[in-house]
């Protein structure tokens, strides 16, 4: 976990200084988001019904423009993601997993016009992703919850992926509100066991305000 941490703070700094070292003037802004999301983690075991549902998202970023249509957003957001899967095999019933992810995506961001109040950007670039905590339920076939506990330690503590983005950048005055659609890919396996695959995908729709 602290290494993770130590990861998170190298990429942001590194982000931020090499754009500051290779231009002596640069415009640089902060700003507060939030939104849902609907991530799941992907198995390899198609016969296992699975779902997700929609979960909150929210945190904090900024804006280094290296020019008129081109920025570096780095950003720090807390993720929650999860599904449900039905084990009809053992009949155990219903299992339902969520994990909640510190997430570092450091964007490279375009925007496709010059001037005005609304402007459509695209965005892509990698996301480091620690892992805070994960955890289960389990419900028996009659629906009652039969166990709850923490399943952390089948997870790995960091996940590495890549984000592709859409939206638009609405000036008003000195603030920028902003509309994010996103989607999350991730590249690594998440689950620990050397028998078992997953990884993490999904949709993200945010909304924040930058100053």
């Amino acid at each position: 976990m602290k290494k993770g941490f130590l990861a998170a703070g190298v990429v942001l700094l590194l982000t931020l200084a090499i754009p500051l070292q290779a231009a002596a003037k640069v415009d640089f802004g902060l700003g507060i988001k939030g939104g849902v999301c609907r991530l799941n983690v992907k198995s390899d075991f198609p016969s296992w019904p699975e779902k997700s549902g929609l979960t909150p998202t929210f945190g904090i970023f900024a804006v280094v423009n290296l020019g008129p249509t081109f920025a570096l957003q780095p950003e720090l957001d807390y993720v929650r993601m999860g599904y449900v899967w039905w084990d009809y095999y053992l009949s155990v019933g219903k299992f339902v997993e969520t994990y909640n992810y510190l997430q570092v995506p450091v964007l490279f961001k375009a925007r496709l016009v010059r001037g005005g109040k609304i402007i459509p950007v695209v965005s892509a670039g990698p996301v480091l992703g620690i892992l805070l905590s994960a955890r289960v339920k389990i419900y028996d076939i009659d629906g009652v919850l039969a166990h709850e506990g923490d399943i952390k330690d089948l997870y790995r503590s960091v996940d590495l992926g890549a984000a592709f983005g859409a939206g638009v950048d609405i000036l008003s005055g000195k603030l920028t509100f902003i509309v994010d659609v996103r989607y999350y890919l991730g590249l690594m396996d998440t689950d620990v066991s050397p028998d078992f695959a997953a990884k993490t995908a999904g949709l993200m729709v945010t909304g924040g305000i930058g100053f």
